[in-house]
């Protein structure tokens, strides 16, 4: 077996890890948060895409070291030049862009970003978003996790990410139902064409609860799927949601007597209701 070949790069705020792959398939793996006591994010989820992919994909991660929702402008530019270049020198046929929280919208981002040369001829083109805010603002009107992070995002890029998602691309949003604010987040996206959301259970760390359940390396395997998010319910356990799961967030939230929320409860599976239900 050869030296496990790795690359280190740095663009402004943002970093960029590549172990080169033998097949035209590239997996794109987004950062979120990560543990807030040390300066900066960890790449993540490089174990467990070597585990699910071996030499055969090119593994690509990136992570936002400002902690700003990939809306930092110092290196931006550079870091899709650079990913758009790889994937031309490399002739990429087949991308998967995938990330956690902020992790999430940071494939969002990217996967409207990357230049049109890269994306033009894909045959695959996949985005799936765990966990993710679709409203991103400063001041969040019903969410208020990492509030002082969001206070220094920099201006959100224009347009607005949800009015120009890339064309080309199949977007699959997964949200879990034991997340109140993540639930709300996913309704407002939940009737959109263009989008598949799908739910999980457990709470905000899909990627964990995966891991947990040993079922992290089958996710991953499956980004690459003309059908992805239909692979993703079959092989992997998530599920469409339901009227009634957005229904008990929104009563939950507006504050609504328990009666009424137990009420709304009692359309879902006991294994589609939320924790506590």
């Amino acid at each position: 077996m050869g030296m496990l070949r790795v690359f280190m790069y740095q663009f402004g705020s943002f970093g960029l890890s590549i172990k080169p792959g033998e097949q035209p398939y590239a997996v794109v793996v987004c950062a979120g948060i990560g543990d807030m006591t040390k300066p900066h994010p960890n790449f993540e989820m490089r174990d467990s895409c070597q585990e699910a992919f071996g030499d055969s994909v090119h593994q690509l991660f990136v992570r936002d070291m400002s902690r700003a929702w990939y809306q930092h402008p110092e290196g931006w530019d550079a870091l899709l030049e650079a990913l758009g270049a790889y994937c031309l020198e490399h002739s990429i046929e087949h991308v998967a862009i995938m990330g956690l929280s902020m992790g999430g919208y940071g494939a969002l981002e990217l996967s409207r970003a990357l230049p049109f040369a890269a994306t033009a001829s894909l045959k695959t083109f996949n985005v799936v978003a765990l966990s993710t805010r679709t409203r991103l603002l400063p001041i969040p009107a019903f969410d208020f996790r990492n509030t002082e992070l969001l206070r220094q995002i920099p201006p959100l890029r224009q347009p607005p990410l949800w009015q120009s998602l890339h064309s080309g691309a199949h977007y699959t949003l997964v949200f879990a139902i034991d997340e109140l604010e993540d639930t709300l987040h996913a309704w407002h996206v939940a009737r959109r064409q263009d989008i598949q959301v799908l739910a999980a259970t457990g709470s905000h760390n899909i990627a964990h609860q995966l891991r947990v359940e040993g079922k992290l390396t089958l996710f991953l395997q499956q980004l690459f799927s003309p059908s992805v998010s239909a692979r993703l319910v079959e092989e992997v356990g998530f599920f469409p949601p339901k009227p009634a799961h957005f229904a008990l967030a929104i009563a939950r939230h507006d504050g609504y007597p328990v009666a009424q929320q137990e009420h709304i409860a009692t359309s879902l599976t006991h294994s589609e209701r939320p924790d506590g239900f």
